[in-house]
């Protein structure tokens, strides 16, 4: 008997039902009265989105991407989905009652930007108008334009908050795909399996990957970028200077100043890179030098992109009589310290306190490493609030904190046995230089903020998602690699131990002598490092 449908056409028809089914209910969450109206948009934004991972996919089979990376990327489209859905139906009656709250969304920026962006659609203003004019929610209008266009030639005459969430929902997934190349190129196989997933369950990437945030985006720009350099340097092939070009114009486009980070990460891990191909003897002093020549012309076109993204937002970033970018650079700087330390004082009643006792010199170091820290594992714990937001918050500071560690560990790898080769270690000590001035940058810029500092940091999730999955590997091959990971681990636990009566004794009046946090973080560290020397001893009388 022959069959009446072949195995691949039903599956496209059941691929098709299932994009069908998902379009209307989309459309139905997110505007149940207008359910006709909304469907097409999203059917076609899922379509649109599934032909950008089929098509990223398709243009890296050079390295040889497995299936089950696409069966990744598309679980973590629906999980980022699914939160999207899930917010806009929770917080309006268990949020804390705030405007944003009250219309679905998780952060004020992508709230007061999508209506900016819905109002934009609707006006008869041009698009463009994003760049040009001062539109507060968005300061360099890349978003809001994108966020617009979806708006005016794919939305109805009904918002719809959900059609950019999707298109975060795929972008932001297409990180997966990215870093995975990029680790398996320069560390191996097993390091990028553990990345790839790591990247699908990271809380913030899913958080974010779940809002209409402009992280979403630049977490995958920048790792397509890494990405690019990566296949240019080690495997000389033309092709990842379009995806390294690619990525600058795009993060230029959505923010000046991230681009401008981003090149300055992308400098550094070339120089890594020519290293870490510099212990093969097929690499002549000619190929190095011409590799060097390319990358300065490739600063210089960067550097002159970064220009033209200026001059075109300049009037929003920079205030009136700042004419050259020497004068922006000083006053940005002096504006966000000024500004973050501002924020911390009124955000923490506590950190006022503690800075009345210590010289004012040592304020902005402690708003450094009081932001890299930050969601902090204890003080989720035992803070108190509604409960979707106390479960948002231990499950942002654990994954953090979990991050937090394998980066550390990956940094003190450099000098642990069994030494790497001089290029390995080289090409790593770069890549931590890269991922801890990302995370300092961004406490510096978010001002130890609980939610800016985070979604800064993020944007280079891929290179700490790189580390973290490198020593993963390297433990699962090194006994000796899990006996101090252990260590590591155990003494942040005693470290944190401390932290839990001094936030008991803020938020629930626990009767708890050690009131100086300084003390706190002294007595944590105090015991992390004697639990550190007792279990080598320990591990020494038993040899």
């Amino acid at each position: 008997m022959h069959k009446i449908i072949s195995l691949p056409w039903l599956k496209v028809i059941i691929g098709f039902a299932v994009l069908m089914a998902l379009a209307v209910g989309l459309a139905w969450i997110s505007n149940p009265q207008h359910i006709i109206q909304g469907w097409f948009s999203f059917w076609l934004l899922l379509i649109g989105g599934l032909s950008l991972l089929w098509g990223c996919f398709i243009l890296l089979q050079k390295e040889s991407p497995p299936r089950w990376l696409m069966r990744l990327m598309l679980g973590a489209v629906l999980l980022r989905l699914g939160l999207g859905v899930l917010f806009p139906m929770i917080l309006p009656v268990y949020g804390w009652g705030s405007d944003s709250e009250k219309a679905g969304y998780v952060m004020k920026d992508a709230y007061k930007r999508d209506i900016a962006a819905w109002e934009l659609a609707h006006s008869k203003k041009p698009l463009w108008a994003a760049f040009t004019q001062d539109i507060r929610t968005d300061q360099y209008g890349g978003l809001l334009f994108f966020s617009a266009l979806v708006y005016r030639y794919l939305g109805t005459e009904h918002h719809q908050p959900l059609l950019i969430v999707v298109i975060a929902a795929f972008v932001s997934s297409a990180t997966i795909l990215f870093s995975w190349a990029l680790i398996r190129l320069v560390f191996n196989d097993k390091a990028a399996q553990i990345g790839a997933w790591i990247i699908a369950l990271y809380p913030e990437a899913v958080l974010l990957g779940s809002s209409q945030m402009r992280e979403a985006f630049l977490m995958s720009f920048a790792a397509a970028a890494f990405y690019g350099l990566a296949v240019y340097i080690l495997n000389r092939q033309q092709r990842g200077i379009w995806w390294l070009l690619g990525s600058l114009l795009l993060s230029l486009a959505f923010s000046p100043p991230f681009m401008i980070l981003l090149l300055g990460a992308l400098l550094l891990l070339a120089l890594g890179l020519i290293i870490l191909r510099s212990d093969t003897k097929t690499l002549t002093m000619f190929q190095r030098v011409f590799r060097l020549r390319i990358l300065f012309f490739l600063f210089l076109a960067a550097i002159a992109a970064g220009g033209v993204g200026l001059w075109l937002s300049w009037g929003q970033i920079a205030p009136q009589g700042i004419t050259n970018i020497w004068d922006l650079s000083q006053w940005w700087l002096r504006k966000a310290a000024a500004y973050q330390l501002e924020i911390s004082h009124q955000d923490s009643g506590w950190l006022q306190r503690e800075f009345r006792k210590i010289p004012d010199v040592l304020h902005f170091p402690v708003i450094l490493l009081y932001g890299a820290m930050r969601p902090f594992l204890p003080a989720a714990i035992i803070g108190y609030g509604n409960p979707v937001w106390y479960a948002v918050a231990i499950w942002r500071s654990l994954g953090w904190s979990l991050m937090l560690v394998s980066i550390v560990f990956a940094t003190l790898r450099l000098w642990l046995p069994p030494q790497l080769n001089k290029e390995r270690k080289i090409f790593l000590f770069l890549v931590c230089l890269i991922v801890w001035l990302g995370i300092l940058i961004s406490s510096y810029r978010g001002g130890g903020d609980d939610w800016d500092s985070p979604r800064y940091r993020v944007m280079f999730v891929s290179l700490q998602t790189g580390l973290a999955a490198w020593v993963w590997s390297e433990v699962h091959r090194n006994w000796q690699h899990y006996i101090i990971l252990r260590r590591i681990v155990i003494a942040g636990l005693i470290f944190l131990a401390w932290f839990f009566p001094w936030y008991m004794r803020r938020y629930h009046g626990f009767d708890w002598q050690v009131i100086s946090i300084f003390h706190t973080i002294s007595l944590g560290f105090a015991s992390a490092v004697l639990y550190i020397i007792w279990d080598c001893a320990r591990m020494q009388s038993r040899e």
